[in-house]
């Protein structure tokens, strides 16, 4: 094992994290923001979140770059475009499916559903494709 994670890109690693990071910026901004907002009932111009909340959120993203890079590797996996199928299996498989198991239990709206659950998807599939790329 420990020689898996010496082989690994790290540099892929660290861009996918980085891109599924701006992803949610673009996703949860100018792209679903307001929509995202208005489904989870919140005031249109709330306070800005505490900055920390951004470093664990690339902290997080770069976990998940780790771990599609592990998947990718024992996979034998070596483009782009298998990455990227890697990457969207990963996020329908194991994202979509816990997004939906907690939001019947909180009463998430299909909206809000397809919000949370598009941003991982994409996210994931980038990530993929970025680590499958490298």
């Amino acid at each position: 094992m420990g020689e898996l994670f010496i082989s690994l890109n790290w540099l892929s690693i660290i861009a996918a994290g980085a891109a599924y990071f701006l992803i949610g910026g673009i996703w949860y901004g100018p792209l679903w923001g307001k929509v995202w907002m208005r489904e989870k009932g919140m005031d249109e111009h709330p306070e800005p979140p505490n900055p920390v909340i951004y470093l664990y959120s690339f902290i997080l993203q770069l976990i998940v770059g780790l771990s599609l890079a592990l998947f990718i590797a024992a996979l034998g996996t070596n483009t782009a475009l298998q990455g990227l199928y890697v990457g969207l299996s990963a996020g329908a498989g194991f994202v979509l499916t816990t997004v939906g198991v907690n939001g019947l239990y909180n009463d998430m709206s299909l909206k809000l559903f397809a919000i949370d659950g598009g941003y991982h998807l994409v996210g994931f599939g980038i990530a993929g494709l970025i680590i499958g790329l490298f």
